[in-house]
């Protein structure tokens, strides 16, 4: 008598018996157990054991933006762009995105520059210097949505001096532009106001007034007034130093110094966060030019200690901060790898 099969007990391809050879086998392609690979066949290779060739068969490595998936080799590759070549692709939609055209906005003679840009709720502000009157002058514009100009340039400022290094914010009822301004013998920090529709409301809002040099101006808006930092020399070297305006265009009490370090303390920016100011700027205490960062209260007094954010080796200037709803985002350029750089740290 005999029990049981010999070419049983679950071994794959071993499950024919071949009584010529006295044997247990599989025929060459069929189907055995699937190694999770897409780009290979799993089959029988006849010999008794399961094997994996390549195959041609299509596959997915999750990724829209690196082309079509095909396999070769036996692994998952990407071919060609799925996007024409003006196109941007968006991984998070699976989508191309094709850029709006390019809008010129001015259109004279001379030079404009320093632009500064924001954004409405329905379409954007934008203020810059501008040579078409023989000196730099403050003009802004207003475009919608598309991009296209609404109306006419709007002059913001019309003196014979130089007026530069614009901030522009938008308050939910029109506009605040600061600038330096050179119409008194030496660089003031001077605010302007503008309606919604880019009509100037009242006349230049002198923020600062002494004999020394006042520059580089970042303006916020708080929800019922101005606050605007800027770096001023009136101390012997460069100090940052904060001023509160109101909504009528008042200035509100004095000039108060945020930073008090013997080195010089330049380039600030200023943003609110729906409680207190928080402001970064270039600091050269350490020896060098690095980043720093305070929280100032409503009244720009600052609370809590200087936080320095750069320790790197090289420069690091010209910050630029902003509030996202729970912390900020600082980004500045850095020298530190020998090239001039741009980095961003969370706060």
């Amino acid at each position: 008598t005999h029990a049981g099969d010999p070419c049983t007990g679950g071994v794959q391809c071993n499950d024919t018996c071949n009584e010529a050879s006295d044997d247990c086998f599989s025929p060459s392609g069929w189907v055995c157990a699937d190694d999770g690979n897409a780009c290979t066949s799993d089959v029988c290779g006849g010999s008794g054991a399961c094997t994996h060739p390549p195959n041609a068969a299509s596959c997915d490595e999750g990724l829209f933006c690196n082309g079509a998936d095909v396999c070769s080799g036996g692994t998952c590759t990407h071919t060609g762009v799925p996007c024409a070549a003006c196109d941007t692709c968006d991984e998070a939609t699976d989508a191309c995105v094709t850029p709006s055209a390019i809008v010129r906005v001015t259109n004279d003679p001379a030079g404009s520059s320093e632009p500064m840009l924001v954004w409405n709720g329905g379409g954007y502000g934008v203020a810059w210097t501008d040579g078409r009157d023989g000196n730099a002058e403050i003009y802004f514009a207003r475009l919608d949505a598309s991009g296209s100009a609404l109306g006419s340039a709007t002059r913001v400022t019309i003196d014979a001096a130089t007026s530069e290094g614009i901030s522009l914010v938008w308050t939910g009822a029109g506009y605040g532009i600061s600038w330096y301004d050179l119409r008194d013998g030496n660089y003031e920090i001077y605010l302007a106001r503008l309606d919604a529709a880019g009509v100037k409301l009242g006349g230049d809002i002198r923020v600062t007034n002494n004999p020394s040099t006042s520059w580089g101006a970042s303006l916020a808006w708080n929800g019922t007034g101005y606050g605007v930092t800027w770096g001023d020399n009136r101390d012997g070297n460069y100090e940052i130093y904060f001023a509160r305006v109101d909504a009528s265009g008042a200035l509100v009490g004095g000039n108060v110094r945020v930073t008090t370090a013997a080195a010089s303390s330049d380039s600030p920016s200023l943003v609110w966060n729906g409680g207190s100011y928080g402001l970064a700027w270039s600091d050269w205490r350490n020896g060098g030019s690095e980043i720093y960062f305070a929280q100032l209260d409503p009244l720009g007094t600052r609370v809590g200690s200087d936080v320095r954010v750069t320790t790197a080796t090289g420069s690091s200037g010209l910050p630029s901060i902003v509030w996202n709803g729970t912390g900020y985002g600082l980004g500045w350029e850095d020298s530190r790898s020998g090239a001039q750089v741009l980095y961003f740290v969370r706060l």
